[in-house]
Parts: structure tokens; sequence; C-alpha cells
């Protein structure tokens, strides 16, 4: 009797501790549907990863697969239902139906679309089914030149990074934001009309964004887009063409245009250049052959002779350097420019050692 008693009790404690296992995470797979940002899709790409949270732990889950609908396959706890978020990157917690995330401030420049990376969404769902709600809206702008290597776009209103908490229990997302920024960073290789988009918090209203650019060289300029706007969720604010004057670039050499040919400065009436460095520069008359540039704020002026009557984009020309003052060259030196850029009345001509750059202008 007495062994019969302890033989309960093993077996009672041995029921007791398999009841009480929590269980291993096991391969799964879930479909998930993605959400358009209104007429710009937003399918899922190869390679695309979500958060998938399975009771207090998150789990990575990644497709192999394009479309609006997509397979997601990773190692997760068994669950009837599972809340999600797009991308894994940017979970932070979940509770009762909220989601603790935060949009990413540094993105990459897509021709013709936007950085998946940034573009956040939450989803809950069955075990085998997700729908994605977008958390976040797009600015999308165009650009006139192929020289800008990045952006910061500003505005007056909360735009990325910081934290939001994505409320889905009346089945639309509605974000609180905390500490949120009023900048993205965007940075790629830009070319003319392209239509580029940034993902930005949803449900905010601005009435003026801000464009830094820097430019390849260097250069700095800005331009600003003033109007009230309220960007709902999922929504697209196409603000155009923003564009971006030569004038207002400043410290370096840049050019706007693309056009190739061959250009004849047989005719010209006024030929003018710009220094590099100038922050106030002037035209001058000269002849055909040569130009003078003026910087008044610096007190010098850069005059180069021996300009060939006909040039074609690529072809340099070996010229004399004769300046009042300067650091980059002594005076009554020879160098070579090399036409870079031709479009119109504008020659865009460069330095060999690249330190000066110049845009000349015939009338």
């Amino acid at each position: 009797m007495k062994y019969r008693y302890l033989t309960a009790i093993l077996l009672l404690t041995v029921f007791s501790v398999s009841c009480n296992r929590t269980s291993e995470p096991e391969q799964i797979s879930v479909t998930a549907s993605a959400e358009s940002y209104g007429s710009v899709s937003n399918d899922w790409k190869s390679g695309d990863a979500m958060a998938l949270i399975a009771g207090s732990e998150a789990f990575t889950m990644t497709t192999s697969s394009s479309g609006s609908t997509a397979t997601f396959s990773g190692m997760a706890y068994s669950k009837k239902s599972y809340p999600a978020v797009f991308p894994a990157s940017a979970f932070t917690g979940y509770s009762d139906g909220k989601y603790t995330v935060s949009l990413s401030s540094t993105q990459t420049a897509v021709a013709g679309g936007f950085d998946r990376s940034a573009a956040l969404a939450v989803a809950k769902g069955t075990s085998s089914s997700l729908a994605f709600a977008n958390a976040s809206s797009l600015i999308s702008f165009t650009l006139n030149t192929d020289e800008v290597a990045s952006i910061m776009i500003s505005a007056d209103a909360s735009l990325s990074g910081g934290t939001a908490v994505v409320d889905l229990n009346g089945g639309s997302p509605v974000v609180t934001l905390t500490d949120a920024s009023g900048r993205v960073n965007i940075s790629g290789d830009f070319q003319p009309d392209v239509t580029y988009s940034i993902v930005v918090y949803p449900d905010i209203t601005l009435s003026r964004i801000g464009f830094s650019f820097t430019s390849k060289n260097g250069a700095t300029a800005t331009a600003f887009v003033n109007g009230k706007h309220t960007i709902q969720r999922s929504s697209v604010l196409d603000l155009g063409l923003v564009d971006i004057p030569d004038s207002s670039w400043q410290g370096g050499f840049f050019y706007t245009y693309r056009t190739p040919g061959v250009y004849s400065l047989s005719n010209s009436k006024t030929l003018a250049a710009m220094d590099e460095y100038s922050d106030q520069t002037a035209w001058t008359s000269g002849s055909t052959s040569s130009f003078r540039m003026v910087n008044y704020s610096k007190d010098k002026y850069l005059e180069i002779s021996g300009l060939p009557q006909t040039l074609s984009v690529g072809d340099s020309a070996s010229v004399q350097i004769i300046q009042n003052y300067t650091t980059s060259y002594p005076s009554n030196t020879f160098a070579s420019l090399k036409a870079v850029k031709i479009s119109g009345s504008r020659v865009y001509m460069t330095t060999d050692d690249g330190k000066y750059g110049f845009i000349i202008v015939t009338e």
C-alpha cells in the first residue's frame, strides 16, 4: 500500500509539470495583405520582415515573395491569433491592442517609390491570415536635377522618430506620438523628373515644409513649400516639383542642366563665371575668349583667358588664369578646364583638380 501511494504522487507530479511547461517555438507560416497608400502601391517585397507577437515575445517573420499578399515564415509559438508590426525593426512593445513603435527618420531614396523599411503598418489576425493597416503616410516630390545627394525635409509637425503608440482596438490605427521629430533625412541616387517619397506619421497638419539639399559636390541649398496641408492616414501629399534655382546654391560647384550638345561662343555678348567658393558673384562683360568672375564680399576676381570659340561636353581647354586674389592658383598660370554640362546659354566647366567650378553664360 505504501508503494502504491508513492507511485500515485510521482504520476501526479509528472502530469502537473507537463501541463505547465511552455511550448517550444515551431515553424509557422502566415499570409499577410498590405494596404496601399491611396493610388500608390505598397506591395510586399522579397526580404520584407515583420514582427509577429506571440504572448510576451516577438518573432521575426520574413517573406521571399512579392505582391499585395505574401506568405511570411519563421519560428514562433503556435497561437490562435497574432498581433504583428511591419517593419520588424519598428517594434518595441505591445499591450492590449496597442503597439509601441517608432518610424525611422533616416530613409533611402527609391525612384518612383519609398523606403519600405520605414513603411509603418500594424495588424491583428488569425493564425493563418493578417491584414495590415498603414500607421503612416507619404509625402512625395520631384526634383529638376541629378546632382542632389541628400535632403533633410523638415516641417512644423511631427514626421518621424520618437515613440508612437498605435491603437488598433477601434479597427483603424490611431497614432499617439511622444517626442517625435519634425525631420526626415533621405539620401540616394536622385534623378530628375522622378517621383520620390518619404514615409511620415499620419493624421498631421502642417503649413510649411522645408527642403535642405546637399549636392554631390558639397554645395547646399534650401527651398520651402508653403500652404496648409493635412495628411490623413495611408494617404499621399504630392508636392510636385520642388525647384532648386542655380542661384540658391552655396559653398560648392553645382549644375542642374543635363542636355548635351555643341555650344558656340562666337557671337556671345556676355561671358560670365561663378567661383565654387563664392558667396556673392557678379557677371561682367568680356570678349569671346576671356571672362572675369567678381566676388565683392571677398574683394577678389578671377579672370580666365584662352577659351575656345566652340565647346562640346567632355572637351577640355587649356586656359590662362589671371587673378587679383585667390589662394588656389598663382597669377598668370595655365590650367585645364573641362566642359561637363551644356544647355541653352550655359556651359558648366570644372578645373581638373576639382577646386573650381564655373558656369559660363552667354547672351
